[in-house]
Order: C-alpha cells, then structure tokens, then sequence
C-alpha cells in the first residue's frame, strides 16, 4: 500500500514540475524590464501614502504597454492600451490643462500624516511636466478631473 501512494505523490510531483517548467519556458521576456531606463513613460502617474504609506505606481508607454512597480523595485507588466487610447489620454489632459498646472511640491510641510500624495509626469513629444499634490490640492475640480481621468483608464483597460 505504502509503495502505491508513493508512486502517486512521486507521479503528481513529477507532473506538477512538468507543467509549471513548461509555463515558465513559455513565457515572453518581460517588457518592462527591456523598457526600463530605455524608454520613458508616456504616463507616470504615482500615488504615495495614506494610512499604510503603501506606494502605488503605474507606468503607460506610448506603444500601450503598462506596468506597475509593486514596493519601490519590481516592475510588472500589467496588460496593455491600444495605441490610440494612449495617445488620446496624453491629448485630454493636455486639452484639460494639465501642462498649464504648477509643478507642486507634494506633501512637503502639509499637517496631515495620513494624506495621499500624488505625482504625474506627461510626455507628450517634446512636452515633458510632471504635477505633484497633495489630497487638499487633488480636491481642486482641476487637478481631481486628471487624476480621475487617469484612474478611469487604468480601471477600463487593465483591471
């Protein structure tokens, strides 16, 4: 008896190690890997803090690929944006103001321990801003309808 268990854990192992090597060999190299320090964001949008301090960033290249940092070290591809969606998310803001607002300074100095803090960086051909605010400034109709903006494209097409 002992020696057919055996050979069934030994068999369910042995498949088990088959399928997850084929998995693993199957896979494509890691996009954003290839793409960080090559190529820039078309979108950077990072969102920093709260009551667990946690660091949330999402990277839209321009040829639709987005990844996501998980910590502050690992970079994941986390699906991808039509072409034209990206560029259109690039026009909207621009047309909603977004290169016409102060760069900001973040938290720096705010009373509120538990705030959020945001950063986004638009690239838009020779175009490069970068807006940070803290949660009293991302209340402001402006600032609040770009970070919606954003999270609303990143809700439809990824998740």
């Amino acid at each position: 008896m002992k020696s057919s268990k055996s050979f069934t854990t030994t068999w369910c192992v042995s498949a088990l190690f088959a399928v997850t090597s084929g998995i693993a060999s199957a896979r494509q190299p890691d996009v954003c890997k290839a793409k960080e320090g090559r190529e820039r964001p078309a979108v950077d949008y990072q969102v920093q803090g709260g009551l667990t301090g946690g660091l949330t960033n999402w990277l839209i290249y321009s040829d639709g690929v987005v990844c996501q940092l998980s910590g502050r070290t690992t970079l994941n591809e986390r699906g991808r944006i039509p072409k034209d969606k990206v560029t259109d998310l690039v026009d909207e803001l621009g047309r909603m103001g977004f290169f016409a607002l102060a760069e900001g300074h973040g938290c720096r100095g705010s009373i509120c321990i538990q705030c959020k803090s945001y950063r986004v960086t638009l690239r838009s051909g020779t175009h490069k801003h970068t807006v940070q605010a803290c949660d009293e400034v991302a209340k402001t109709p402006q600032v609040a309808d770009i970070l919606f903006k954003i999270q609303q494209v990143i809700a439809r097409e990824i998740q």
